[in-house]
């Protein structure tokens, strides 16, 4: 693991950039905000419902 100046602590390996790679990586760093995490995906997913439905 590496550490970023200023940074006190060790930081874990950037995570793959898939919903469940980042979910993971949050439960390690920030376990407090996955609540923040799934209702943002929760409403991205019901905005591109909804977008999806306009161009029809």
């Amino acid at each position: 693991m590496t550490t970023q100046p200023g940074h006190t602590g060790e930081l874990i390996p950037r995570p793959e950039q898939i919903p469940s790679a980042l979910r993971a990586a949050l439960a390690v760093v920030a376990p407090e905000r996955l609540s923040e995490m799934d209702a943002g995906q929760r409403a991205a997913v019901t905005e591109a419902i909804e977008q999806s439905g306009d161009q029809g």
